[in-house]
């Protein structure tokens, strides 16, 4: 019997549990560190949830029972859980806890994604007699270790304490989390650990999700991977972003989720410097977007567009292509038209739109059965920031457009099948602003009387105002949406779909009075990295449900079994003979072999096989091409469940590609 079906209740106290995630916290008398404290050192991904103190035995019970009366496909689903574990969802719940953490770690302490990766999970337990009864139940050979029994069926490993059950793809990684257990070599003792949670206080006392990534065995794999697309260059940019760190948490009463991205702040590295560049805020803006509007995403245009060239030029191909495409557009760093850009532009821009009219207009073609045109949607609105108004109208000559007067101001206009696009610039704040949508001239005048302050704008509203304060310095990135009017919408959406599947559950995750709080984004840059903020509930949800699903997904727990551990060495096979299919071309001219059995054996000591087949499945798929020298193959049997059959491929100017 697969271990993935032991792990049936953690994914009934886990997954249905998603959609209240966000419930009101107390206090934590469990925390987040208690769950680092019991990992093991060197965890390439660890991802973690503790929320004991806000989902209880009893109250997901009654949260469950509630869905499962709402929801029919709930219900089947409990049903399909109960049959498949022999036991009620009720006893299921009294056994295992809303608590847990899924890690990654590099194969047998290879430092490199690129052997096959050892996967582990442990969940929090209620009751641990019954979580053994149902491992016995199933008839896995017993081993011994450290005064702990562990399971095993050939293919996946467990163990279960007085306190948890730990699940491994392997017994070398399970061994380590029964010594983790112990409090020995703990990922909470580790410095780069501790440096991450350092970045988030408050974070690893607290109940919640949190989330952390170690990138340096990625980077070796990649180098070590090499090809036409990495080389030392790329590896040296990459290394300059050596962790991130996220989580989510209770502060002053509500949700806040952060992230930090860092980045190595000593080096002279071209990326690394775009990326902790300063940016031009973009929250002024919203003095031009009406307040009822509800919507604003700002962001600095050049910021983003300087990060993206560096990006681009971490490919080695690419810094010749994006050399040569700066050039043609005349846009070389330093030259006259850059020049004029930067001196016109200040950076800052926002792209807004009025919600009411677009959500009305989705819901209008739902009831026409059909898509929503740019003719019958919503009104849209772009704001460009300015450093010099009479530069920027210079630079932008000639306009096209009819000239129209709007507000008491020259504007310009063009109509296209009932839509229509406006412009104009204004004084103050210094700006360029568009609007489009069938009520273009209406919605353009809207935005000209706030910038007058004739007209309420989305800048006063409180709480846009208050995390514009906190958070809107040094932001390359701002974003408010307001929730309510969202949720009124997507309710009013779903009484067009009165038959759709899934639509009672929906409906009854929207009527979530935690919802109806505004969403609020913030990406700040700092002297070392990049911090993500965000209040309110669309992270919240989202969050919360990756979080949780991925503690409990089957498919962590399948590794170097019949699921995703196999597909993960399949990956790892495909990416060894891509290595030595280009250590071979190296060696020969640039050109690649007719047939992978010429890599052996001075390459490869042997055509590896894929374990879901047991044979090779790459040689029959394998082909080459001259002028370009290329070459491509892939996993012709597939992995059922996983990947159709002819995937994953690995194509030489692309690389990986693992499904289609």
């Amino acid at each position: 019997m697969k271990l993935a079906k032991f792990l049936i209740p953690v994914v009934a106290a886990g997954g249905l549990t998603a959609g209240a995630f966000y419930w009101m916290n107390r206090g934590s008398a469990h925390r987040l560190n208690d769950l680092a404290r019991e990992t093991p050192q060197q965890a390439v991904l660890w991802v973690a949830a503790e929320m004991r103190d806000e989902q209880g035995a009893a109250k997901l019970s009654d949260e469950v029972q509630k869905l499962r009366q709402e929801s029919a496909e709930v219900e089947q689903f409990a049903q399909q859980l109960e049959k498949r574990s022999g036991r009620k969802l009720d006893q299921l719940l009294k056994i295992y806890a809303a608590s847990g953490f899924m890690a990654i770690y590099a194969g047998q302490g290879a430092g490199q994604l690129d052997k096959s990766a050892d996967v582990l999970l442990e969940c929090q337990l209620y009751d641990a007699g019954g979580a053994r009864e149902m491992i016995k139940q199933k008839g896995w050979k017993e081993e011994a270790y450290a005064g702990q029994t562990l399971y095993t069926n050939g293919l996946s490993w467990c163990c279960v304490s007085d306190r948890v059950v730990m699940m491994g793809s392997s017994r070398h990684i399970l061994e380590r989390a029964v010594d983790a257990a112990g409090h020995k070599n703990t990922l909470d003792r580790d410095p780069q650990f501790q440096q991450a949670l350092a970045r988030l206080p408050g974070l690893s006392k607290s109940n919640g999700m949190a989330i952390y990534c170690d990138f340096g065995p990625c980077w070796s794999s990649l180098e070590k991977v090499g090809g036409q697309h990495v080389d030392a260059g790329t590896v040296a940019g990459l290394r300059t972003v050596p962790y991130l760190v996220g989580g989510l948490m209770k502060k002053q009463g509500s949700w806040l989720g952060q992230g930090f991205l860092v980045i190595d702040s000593k080096t002279n590295n071209s990326l690394a410097q775009a990326l902790l560049k300063t940016p031009s805020s973009a929250a002024p803006l919203a003095a031009v977007v009406p307040e009822q509007w509800g919507c604003f995403q700002g962001f600095d245009l050049i910021y983003s567009l300087d990060l993206l060239v560096e990006m681009i030029r971490l490919v080695p191909r690419g810094r010749m292509g994006v050399g040569l495409g700066l050039a043609y557009l005349g846009l070389l760093p330093g030259g006259a038209r850059d020049k004029a850009i930067r001196q016109a532009f200040s950076g800052d821009a926002a792209w807004t739109f009025d919600l009411d009219s677009a959500l009305s207009a989705a819901q209008s073609g739902l009831a026409r059965g059909r898509r929503p045109s740019l003719a019958t949607g919503g009104n849209f609105g772009m704001v460009f920031g300015l450093k010099d108004v009479e530069a920027a109208r210079k630079l932008l000559q000639p306009l096209p457009g009819q000239k129209v007067t709007l507000a008491g101001r020259e504007g310009f206009l063009l109509s296209y099948q009932g839509s229509e696009l406006c412009w104009m610039f204004l004084d103050r704040p210094a700006s360029l602003i568009f609007s489009a949508g069938p009520k273009g001239q209406e919605s353009l005048a809207k935005m000209v009387e706030c910038a007058h302050g004739k007209a309420a704008s989305l800048a006063r509203r409180k709480e846009f105002s208050a995390f514009a304060s906190s958070y809107g310095a040094r932001s390359a990135l701002f974003s408010y949406l307001e929730m309510s009017r969202l949720v009124d919408g997507l309710k009013g959406a779903l009484d067009e779909l009165a038959d759709a599947p899934g639509r009672p559950l929906l409906k009854s995750l929207l009527s979530r009075q935690e919802l109806l709080v505004p969403d609020r984004w913030s990406v700040q840059i700092e002297k070392d990295g990049l911090r993500v903020t965000n209040q309110g509930s669309a992270a919240v949800l989202g969050l919360g449900g990756a979080g949780l699903a991925a503690i409990a997904s089957p498919n962590f727990t399948k590794a170097r079994g019949r699921g995703r551990g196999r597909l993960i060495a399949c990956k790892s096979n495909q990416k060894n003979i891509a290595t030595a299919l280009e250590m071979w071309s190296s060696d020969n001219g640039g050109r690649y072999p007719e047939r992978l059995s010429q890599l052996l054996p001075g390459y490869l000591k042997t055509v590896p096989t894929c374990p879901a087949a047991g044979s090779d499945t790459y040689s029959g798929s394998y082909s080459k091409s001259t002028r370009p020298d290329q070459f491509n193959f892939c996993c012709q049997t597939g992995h059922p469940g996983q990947v159709p059959a002819n995937y994953p491929q690995y194509q030489s100017d692309i690389g990986l590609i693992e499904r289609p």
